[in-house]
């Protein structure tokens, strides 16, 4: 659950440029497995986004 607790990091790696190849490679498993984490939490929260842009 650390891509939760570090949602506003990874909210601003995401909305910008993303990560690049030299960052991925650089990450262990851990810090992996955090950023794909935090890209579906990410896509989930633009979702609902624009969702709810269709209402009203």
């Amino acid at each position: 659950m650390n891509a939760r607790r570090n949602e506003m990091f990874w909210s601003m790696v995401f909305a910008g440029n993303g990560i690049s190849y030299t960052e991925l490679k650089a990450m262990d498993l851990a810090e992996f497995a955090e950023a794909v984490e935090a890209r579906i939490f990410f896509n989930e929260r633009i979702k609902r986004q624009k969702e709810g842009e269709g209402l009203g």
